[in-house]
């Protein structure tokens, strides 16, 4: 029987630590080739003038467009910065949603490291090999980004602190489930669903008491709705 070295641990969380580092700079790289284009010099246009005008027509904007608040005014604003700086956020947002989902899939094994590396494996691989056009349109595009990465991102980001909390929501949770609920309707859709059938699943299958911080976490996220 072989045996493994005694820092084989260690060893193992490099090996994850090194993979995360490398799909950030492999994303990063990306996003520094990447232009404005398409709709980026429509909302451009929102930061030209001075900020009145600004606030003006993103309040245009929700109420003649599609209602969308949060994601249009990072939008803007991030027009108004060097393109770098989006790139620098965006490709945050990517890697954390990786990370989230590798350890919200592996909750139940947090002690088995190969599970963690297997699945950040899968993540690095699934997102260098999707479509062009698709990324082009979703990932890579800066008004594109906050209207799909950074909702996805809300999303992961309310399911993991939602398997993190140790006992009921908190101000903390709530915060964010009114954000993920703020962001798109598809997005926001999910989050108010996620928490509702856990809700309902908690109180008819496992037969437990539902606090009532859970009832003010679903309405807070349908609130962001």
């Amino acid at each position: 029987m072989i045996e493994l070295p005694k820092n084989s641990k260690q060893i193992k969380k490099a090996i994850l630590l090194l993979i995360f580092v490398c799909l950030f700079g492999a994303i990063f790289l990306i996003h520094s080739k990447a232009r404005l284009y398409g709709d980026d010099w429509f909302y451009h246009t929102f930061s030209q003038v001075d900020f009145s005008y600004y606030i003006q027509r993103n309040i245009e904007h929700y109420f003649r467009a599609n209602g969308r608040v949060i994601v249009h005014l990072l939008a803007t604003l991030f027009l108004k910065l060097p393109v770098i700086s989006w790139g620098i956020i965006n490709t945050l947002f990517l890697v954390a949603m990786s990370w989230m989902m590798v350890s919200i899939s592996s909750k139940h094994n947090k002690e088995n490291i190969d599970k963690y590396i297997f699945g950040a494996l899968i993540m690095a691989f699934f997102i260098s090999t999707m479509e062009g056009n698709i990324i082009s349109q979703s990932l890579y595009w800066l008004t594109g980004s906050f209207n799909y990465v950074y909702p996805l991102f809300m999303l992961i980001l309310l399911i993991f602190n939602y398997y993190k909390q140790e006992e009921k929501p908190n101000w903390k949770l709530y915060s964010i489930g009114f954000l993920a609920g703020a962001s798109v309707e598809q997005a926001g859709m999910m989050a108010f669903g996620f928490l509702l059938l856990n809700m309902l699943h908690k109180h008819f299958i496992l037969k437990e008491k539902v606090k009532k911080e859970e009832f003010i976490l679903v309405s807070i996220t349908l609130l962001g709705l």
